[in-house]
């Protein structure tokens, strides 16, 4: 079809109004009208693109490419079809709204897409609160996120409300969490169950003073011998701490005072 039929279709569905220039009566204004702009954002998705989570202060969470613990952005794509996200922006500052714009990307639908600060995009978030912006590569408003002071590892959910248990990459339920550690659990035969960093009650050791604890949990199918292993709290020292010679079954624990 023409571009004056295809016009014209536009004009009869109600997607565009059309009238004379004032200045130039050869020359005519075409304007989108509201259920037209309402069918641009389909068109693109754009209904179906969401911030899901918004982490601001973590330090062991969840590493990017290169193992940093950076700030990330979460976004969803809660549509059956994929969006081509290239072009589009984000950014942490209205006043900029271009901030970081996406290079070729694209997202699934039911995909949840993080973005880690510091690289895409190249701007980090305040731990004091603040509001993330997304919007179109025509710069329309899509979605934004409003937090406030960070608690270290917890991130927040869209309506800027902390997470009690932060779920990268996954829906924000109890089930997101839990697939997000079934995701993230060690390759290797051991991994670090559980750590206590403040104790003052429980599991009292000798004469009933309390510890701080690390507890190693074999996770393969075959004894393992904990004595060929260190621990460290210091990424510059790995060897700081060698761990006993105790022979660890499958699915046991051991708990280092």
């Amino acid at each position: 079809a023409s571009l004056s039929e295809t016009l014209c279709k536009m004009e009869k569905d109600g997607l565009i109004s059309r009238e004379k220039c004032e200045n130039d009566r050869r020359n005519v204004l075409i304007t989108l009208t509201e259920a037209g702009f309402e069918a641009f954002l389909n068109a693109i998705g754009a209904k179906n693109i969401t911030i899901t989570e918004v982490m601001s202060s973590q330090d062991t969470l969840v590493a990017d490419q290169n193992g940093q613990f950076n700030d990330y952005i979460e976004l969803y794509n809660s549509g059956e079809t994929e969006v081509d996200l290239t072009g589009w922006r984000l950014s942490d500052d209205a006043a900029v709204p271009d901030k970081w714009v996406f290079p070729q990307t694209i997202i699934a639908p039911g995909q949840y897409l993080l973005l880690f600060c510091g690289s895409a995009p190249d701007f980090n978030l305040s731990a004091d609160g603040e509001t993330v912006l997304l919007s179109t590569f025509a710069g329309t408003s899509v979605d934004q996120v409003t937090f406030g002071k960070a608690e270290l590892n917890r991130s927040f959910d869209h309506s800027g409300q902390l997470l009690t248990k932060p779920t990268p990459g996954y829906e924000n339920t109890d089930a997101g969490y839990t697939a997000f550690c079934d995701g993230h659990v060690s390759a290797g035969p051991l991994a670090i169950w559980e750590v206590m960093t403040s104790n003052d009650k429980y599991l009292p050791q000798a004469l009933g003073v309390c510890y701080d604890w690390v507890e190693i949990k074999n996770i393969s199918d075959e004894a393992v011998d904990l004595g060929n292993y260190t621990l460290t709290d210091d990424p510059d020292s790995p060897l700081l701490f060698k761990l006993p010679a105790v022979t660890l079954q499958p699915g046991a624990t051991h708990i280092i005072f």
